[in-house]
């Protein structure tokens, strides 16, 4: 369960964010994927959770996850068309050819969050 591992990874990082705001309540949790990403092939509600589990006894178990997806694009070096990471396809759709030239981009990257602010009666 690869996808554990990282949303556990995402809960650390963000925990130690939320220490910052200790009068906020963390509500969502932006995160952008690549196409590229196994986590991709996942539904919003696998990854949601497995976010639950990963953040049960946190300050996150509360949150949500907004996902969005970073489509990845990449050239052929055999033909040099331009292809769009939209499936597991890793060959060239124009010649076959395996050797293409993925955009770099992360797996996962953390985008935003979003608070509410509590209120002390």
């Amino acid at each position: 369960m690869h996808e554990l591992q990282l949303l556990q990874q995402v809960v650390r990082i963000v925990d130690e964010q939320c220490r910052q705001f200790p009068d906020h309540e963390l509500s969502m949790i932006h995160l952008t994927i690549g196409s590229h990403s196994h986590l991709a092939s996942h539904s919003l509600e696998e990854l949601q959770d497995t976010f639950q589990f990963a953040s049960k006894g946190t300050s996150l178990e509360s949150a949500t996850l907004k996902i969005h997806t970073h489509v990845t694009h990449g050239t052929c070096q055999s033909c040099h068309t331009s292809l769009t990471y939209l499936s597991d396809a890793l060959s060239c759709s124009q010649c076959g050819s395996v050797d293409i030239s993925w955009d770099a981009h992360p797996e996962l990257v953390i985008t935003g969050l979003e608070f509410l602010e509590r209120t002390i009666r």
